[in-house]
């Protein structure tokens, strides 16, 4: 292989390694990474519905957003994350909230996937 050759092989190769966000590492970062936790909250949130933001529950079976169990609790820390953050309130979510968070979280992770694959599409 040139200079050339090998240039664009390590260029495919990274692209290639940045689509690999396997289950077990969503789930992992979600768990024991605080920014993953919230940034998947967050993402979460932004794929429900409008009618389902505005009353905290899910009412589309459309595999996006949280499910009818966890969607009056997690919809609400969504909303506390985007208060304190629009203040700049550094404590966005308290250690109990984390924990509730860091259980729930980790099931919607082809979800993120999915965000994660759309966001690196478009950054192509």
């Amino acid at each position: 292989m040139n200079i050339i050759e090998i240039s664009l092989y390590l260029r495919v190769s990274q692209k290639n390694l940045s689509n690999m966000y396997t289950k077990e590492m969503i789930q992992n970062n979600i768990v024991n990474n605080i920014s993953w936790t919230i940034r998947s909250l967050e993402v979460l949130y932004s794929r429900q519905t409008t009618d389902e933001k505005e009353n905290k529950g899910t009412k589309h079976q459309n595999s996006r957003g949280f499910n009818s169990t966890d969607s009056f609790i997690l919809s609400s820390f969504s909303e506390q994350v985007r208060k304190r953050k629009q203040y700049g309130n550094p404590v966005l979510l308290s250690e109990k909230q984390l924990s509730i968070c860091q259980k729930k979280l980790p099931k919607y992770w082809k979800q993120i996937q999915e965000e994660i694959s759309l966001k690196q599409q478009g950054n192509q």
